[in-house]
């Protein structure tokens, strides 16, 4: 019985690979705990609203895109360097 697998609740006795999900594009929300400094990674986003509220765009929400600009990731953009180290 090694190819049963769960589908919604249903076992299946079929060959399913595995499939990883990564809730990750430019507008994914970062979430540092202040308390152990762990991070979460989305699911929430900013969406459209990117360049109102990344924190390198004066917003006050970190991102995936911030992130990628203040690791020299990413670049062709104006942004504030000094406010997203100071989040991270």
């Amino acid at each position: 019985m090694k190819n049963v697998r769960l589908v919604d609740d249903i076992r299946v006795n079929v060959s399913v690979p595995d499939v990883v999900s990564l809730p990750l594009g430019g507008g994914t929300v970062i979430h540092v705990d202040e308390k152990d400094g762990s991070i979460k990674v989305g699911p929430d986003s900013v969406g459209y609203r990117l360049d109102q509220k990344a924190l390198a765009f004066g917003g006050q929400t970190m991102t995936a895109t911030d992130v990628a600009l203040a690791a020299g990731l990413a670049s062709e953009v104006s942004f504030d360097i000094q406010n997203i180290l100071y989040c991270l």
